[in-house]
């Protein structure tokens, strides 16, 4: 935003600079959660081909003559991507019935990952390239040599990878 215009005139914005609220370490753990619930959650038609998003979707319901509505709810989902470069959010809302409460707010992901899928590459946010061998996906991996079994357990979640299994059992990750 570069002026604000009102009846009195136009002026300069009075916005603060841009400081870090919370731990990074926080903020991580944040990403990855809502990452999980777009990979495994509620949210998975918000993918985004080539990209990476992390959202939450939410219901609450209305009040109607001082109660709790059963038939009137607001859902929402908000959304980022991509997961690494968490500069481009949206959130999605409506006022809707109990229908869309019990379809488990599924229409509003399909309507980020629409507008993503425009607006991303609009903002020259490069995808992450995949390649595909013999029907499998391939993809880089973080470098997480060096790294103690827990801070490597960490850096992958952190970039999307599930780690888990019988190896990560025996090794006590």
């Amino acid at each position: 935003m570069q002026e604000i215009v009102t009846e009195e005139g136009s002026f300069p914005p009075d916005i603060p600079g841009q400081r870090q609220i919370i731990s990074q370490e926080a903020a991580n753990t944040t990403a990855y959660v809502l990452r999980t619930a777009i990979s495994e959650g509620t949210g998975k038609h918000a993918e985004i081909p080539g990209y990476q998003v992390a959202g939450k979707t939410g219901t609450a319901q209305l009040v109607e003559h001082g109660r709790y509505s059963h038939s009137k709810m607001v859902t929402s989902f908000a959304a980022f991507a991509p997961l690494r470069r968490s500069g481009s959010g949206c959130a999605v809302s409506a006022v809707g019935t109990a229908g869309c409460f019990l379809r488990r707010c599924d229409c509003h992901p399909p309507r980020f990952a629409r507008l993503g899928a425009k607006v991303l590459p609009y903002l020259d946010v490069k995808r992450r390239e995949e390649e595909v061998k013999d029907g499998l996906r391939l993809t880089a991996v973080p470098d997480a040599g060096g790294l103690s079994p827990a801070d490597a357990e960490a850096l992958l979640r952190r970039f999307g990878f599930k780690v888990g299994g019988w190896w990560a059992t025996a090794r006590g990750l």
